[in-house]
């Protein structure tokens, strides 16, 4: 007996997440399978470096793990991933595959990818007029008048024993987008020159949630904004 399979797809931005949005492209996946859906036709990838702590140059782990991603327009699901920090690529491993190699994604086509619920757009932005970044970068918070770019680093160091190894330090910068204008936050006391008007409510802010500061400095940026915010929708 032939079975025929008819699948109507529409497509949603969010690969955070599971949703009955998704459905219809988890179903495609079961199907054709994962080998045959089209995203491992990339450069295969090489360890540049000799790393023999567990200061390595990835997101967390360094080890992949089952994360999300949209590739060339197209979301995937429960696909194994990798995030280069230092050289801020997304690598594949095809797990339908005995030993198949590690696939280098074509970094124009990834617009989004989830790891352990950490959503990363690819983003090019000017801060002032002379500076372009672009890259990978957390979206910790974002809305239409605001949104917090996390950019993940990774400072290398060379280790010299009995053979030559290399180290990672973590390190991060935030930018802010408000009114599509971006801005550099060297610190979070710079928000009262990017917002004047609301000094006051800035200061109080950081006092009220000080303790978040060292602790977890992105649970401190965020709730900072979302105070900021309340203000700001009552006044535009």
């Amino acid at each position: 007996m032939l079975i025929c399979y008819s699948i109507s797809i529409f497509y949603t931005p969010v690969v955070n997440g599971q949703n009955d949005q998704d459905a219809p492209y988890r179903l495609f996946d079961e199907i054709v399978g994962k080998t045959n859906a089209g995203i491992f036709n990339g450069v295969q990838h090489y360890e540049k470096y000799k790393v023999k702590s567990d200061k390595h140059q990835y997101f967390e782990h360094k080890f992949f793990i089952y994360g999300s991603l949209i590739y060339n327009g197209q979301p995937y699901f429960d696909m194994a991933l990798k995030y280069d920090v230092q050289a801020d690529e997304l690598l594949i491993k095809n797990e339908e595959v005995i030993d198949a190699p590690v696939t280098l994604l074509n970094k124009q086509y990834v617009s989004q990818f989830t790891l352990n619920d950490h959503v990363f757009k690819n983003i090019s932005f000017n801060v002032k007029q002379d500076k372009v970044i672009t890259g990978f970068f957390e979206v910790l918070y974002e809305n239409e008048l605001i949104t917090i770019l996390k950019k993940y680093q990774k400072k290398t160091s060379r280790v010299v024993e009995d053979e030559v190894s290399f180290e990672f330090k973590d390190q991060f910068l935030y930018y802010i987008r408000y009114k599509n204008t971006y801005h550099l936050l060297k610190k979070t006391a710079s928000l009262v020159s990017i917002f004047p008007a609301y000094k006051p409510q800035l200061k109080d802010s950081f006092k009220r949630y000080s303790q978040l500061k060292k602790t977890n400095p992105d649970s401190y940026l965020i709730s900072v904004i979302t105070a900021l915010n309340k203000e700001l929708t009552h006044t535009n």
